[in-house]
């Protein structure tokens, strides 16, 4: 052969569930091998084995643990995100009803009145929406659920917020002006 090699030794590499491959022993001289040189070629071929399949179990352990990293990054902002949208309505929910509460309710113009009880309905309506949109949740992170975007009235969604919170707007003295671009 062109290697120089008169004979070749082929060793597999197998587990007892599957091979992983051959290794191939060329020998320049003539002759049999040894008992010896048999063992030491079968304990090679068997640390051979155990390093490859160590190798695969670490790195396979190294994608199970990026992917552990990833949900547990996912986890941690879906309970970030799931947090601010309880509190956010609860904020308001809790302001409108503390100023409904400590305020005299039979001096409190019906406009105002209106617009507490308003908030407080919105308020409870966006608790009782947050409360139906956790149970997909669990879906959604094992990809059973596809999400799809789709265009949203932003204008609408700024106009509830601010309208959230106006009675306590309105008590501090404070303006909100919003400016919502008619593109979005």
């Amino acid at each position: 052969s062109g290697l120089g090699m008169s004979s070749f030794n082929l060793v597999p590499l197998r587990l007892p569930d599957r091979s992983l491959g051959i290794i191939i022993f060329g020998r320049s001289s003539n002759g049999s091998l040894s008992d010896e040189e048999k063992r030491i070629l079968l304990v090679f071929a068997h640390q051979a084995t155990i390093s490859l399949e160590r190798t695969r179990l670490h790195s396979q352990e190294l994608r199970t643990t990026a992917e552990l990293m990833r949900l547990n990054e996912l986890k941690s902002r879906l309970l970030h995100i799931l947090s601010h949208e309880l509190k956010t309505p609860l904020t308001s929910l809790s302001t409108s009803a503390r100023l409904l509460h400590e305020s005299d309710v039979s001096e409190m113009d019906m406009k105002t009145r209106e617009r507490l009880l308003g908030s407080i309905f919105r308020a409870t309506e966006r608790l009782i929406d947050v409360a139906d949109d956790i149970y997909p949740v669990a879906d959604v992170l094992t990809g059973s659920v596809r999400i799809e975007r789709r265009e949203t009235d932003c204008r609408r969604i700024v106009d509830a917020a601010v309208e959230d919170v106006s009675s306590l707007i309105g008590q501090k003295d404070q303006v909100v002006n919003i400016s919502v671009s008619p593109s979005v």
